[in-house]
């Protein structure tokens, strides 16, 4: 416990990493986007779980990322 409220009350995030980070989960999801295999089992999965969370990817909308 003492360790995970250290982490949640004295985080420093700087601000070029989340933006290095985000470019990087950008390229990501660039890359499952060209890859057909991937495409192909995201849609079986939204259609098999509609309506269910697990029908979400994993990677969520471009937009949370932005």
């Amino acid at each position: 416990v003492d360790i995970l409220s250290d982490i949640l009350l004295n985080s420093n995030l700087n601000p070029r990493d989340i933006e290095a980070e985000r470019s990087v989960i950008l390229r990501e999801m660039q890359e499952v986007e060209q890859n057909f295999q991937e495409v192909v089992f995201d849609h079986l999965h939204t259609g098999v779980f509609e309506g269910n969370p697990l029908s979400m990817t994993i990677l969520g909308p471009v937009e949370n990322i932005k």
